[in-house]
């Protein structure tokens, strides 16, 4: 018997981090019956004071996170910061329900005995270095290196030779890898040469190990989400109607889901008006009618049916959305990443054929929000969640190298 480990963010208070993690375990023991699988329970402590609630730790994990970005940056993350504590009252107490909602879904792992918010490699391997016949790290934006600790644990740069190292639809989105040092990228090259499969979401992950000269083959790998079967969840959509019900939801009037911040928030409601309910999920904007902080992660996977449609420029907000089969609208502010690198959401939408529901919003016209807003009147039809069906299908598919190359070391052949 084998025993692998997974290393994920599967601890962050974000219910598509924890879904993944789910997804991609569920995979693993199914696929594996006789395998002894575990979720290492490790968090990133850089990544855990960001999720904290402590307003100082938060700040400083923000500041570390920005310390390449010059003082304008940093000054902006204060400012911002300080504005949050003064009058995001009601906006602190939604995230603290909320994460103690997310934090529900954890029995549901198969945890590593050993559990560690640590800041060094050392730490790291101090519990968990020749424990495992197999780690797989991913997905998620692990590769980061601004949001973890530097050197990034996440690479198992130092871990043991004897351990075998793979990635599946692991990320480094967010991170400006274009400005990396050679030191830096060299210090990933030698990590990466010692796995035995590379897989990435994203085009812009690829593009990164392509700089370090790597000389190995890179899978496109789906993000696990895609292929978590919604109906094999340890809930039901009558428990998670009840949830809505116990917030004053009505279902007789049409529901509009806003995860989303409020930029985006108030336009929706002012581009379609009052004759929807506006819900917010996971995130607080200041235009919704209710605030839904007391979904497990499995109620909030599940929630999106519920929509006539959804509104988002989250990622996983945007897959299970479409999971779903509910019409949705993604829509980013553009930034100085999105000039320079391409998106998760967009390059997702672009692997599936779904790209006319990705948006921009400094790029929008009238005739956009006119399509928008005729489109949720109608809501999905059968023949767009036939598309959407089919787009996810073919984006899942690209699960199977990874599984080919897991049996050959699994099974040794």
């Amino acid at each position: 018997m084998k025993k692998i480990g997974i290393l994920t963010f599967h601890s962050a208070f974000n219910y598509g981090a924890f879904l993944q993690c789910y997804s991609l375990c569920s995979a693993v023991k199914i696929k594996y019956p006789d395998a002894d699988i575990e979720v290492i329970d490790y968090t990133s402590k850089k990544l855990s004071d960001y999720y904290s609630g402590s307003f100082l730790k938060s700040t400083k994990s923000k500041l570390d996170s920005s310390k390449k970005s010059g003082l304008i940056l940093k000054i902006k993350v204060l400012v911002s910061s300080i504005i949050e504590l003064l009058i995001g009252c009601t906006e602190r107490k939604f995230n603290i329900a909320r994460n103690k909602s997310i934090k529900l879904g954890l029995k549901y792992l198969p945890l590593s005995c050993e559990n560690i918010i640590a800041s060094t490699e050392k730490e790291f391997l101090a519990l968990f270095d020749n424990k495992y016949d197999i780690i797989i790290v991913g997905s998620d934006a692990i590769w980061n290196n601004k949001q973890t600790e530097t050197p990034n644990i996440y690479y198992l740069h130092n871990l043991n030779n004897k351990t075998i190292r793979m990635s599946f639809a692991a990320s480094c989105y967010g991170l400006p890898y274009k400005t990396e040092s050679v030191h830096d990228l060299d210090y990933f090259k030698e990590a990466l040469n010692r796995y035995s499969y590379i897989g990435v979401r994203d085009s812009e992950t690829e593009n990164y190990i392509h700089l370090t000269n790597l000389d190995k083959p890179i899978f496109h790998n789906c993000d696990p989400s895609l292929f978590l079967d919604l109906s094999s969840l340890p809930v039901d959509i009558e428990s998670v109607k009840d949830k809505f019900r116990e917030k004053g939801v009505c279902f007789d009037k049409p529901i509009i889901g806003l995860m989303c911040n409020d930029w985006l928030a108030k336009q929706v409601r002012g581009k379609l008006g009052d004759a929807y309910q506006y819900i917010a999920l996971y995130q607080w904007n200041n235009y919704s009618d209710f605030y839904m902080d007391n979904l497990s992660p499995f109620e909030w996977a599940l929630s999106f049916s519920l929509f006539q449609a959804t509104f988002t420029h989250y990622f996983h907000g945007t897959m299970f959305s479409l999971k779903n089969g509910t019409l949705t609208f993604a829509i980013e502010k553009e930034s100085d990443y999105l000039k320079n690198y391409k998106t998760k959401i967009k390059d997702a939408l672009e692997r599936m054929g779904l790209l006319n529901l990705y948006y921009v919003d400094n790029q929008m016209n009238a005739n956009d929000w006119h399509r928008i807003i005729d489109s949720t009147k109608q809501g999905a039809s059968q023949d767009y969640k036939e598309i959407v069906r089919n787009g996810i299908e073919l984006e899942a598919s690209n699960k199977n190298t990874f599984f080919d190359a897991l049996d050959s070391i699994y099974y040794e052949r």
